[in-house]
């Protein structure tokens, strides 16, 4: 459970309390471990009933290969 430790950092989990509290979607990025590879993951929190629903997308190779495009420019 490494991912859900990782919504639990202060900034993560603020985020997701705003969506419940103010019924607005949040959308950031946060980087964790995964299966031993840290991986930068793009959140989308938005209400939900009376909760949130997540979606998580796994940028880091296009983090990477927007890294890559700037050094070689």
């Amino acid at each position: 459970l490494p991912l859900m430790q990782s919504l639990r950092r202060p900034g993560a989990w603020e985020r997701c309390r705003r969506v419940v509290e103010e019924r607005t979607a949040e959308r950031f990025e946060m980087s964790c471990t995964v299966d031993g590879l840290d991986t930068l993951l793009r959140v989308t929190a938005a209400p939900l009933g009376d909760g949130f629903t997540l979606s998580l997308s796994d940028v880091t190779d296009l983090r990477y290969a927007l890294i890559e495009m700037e050094l070689n420019k």
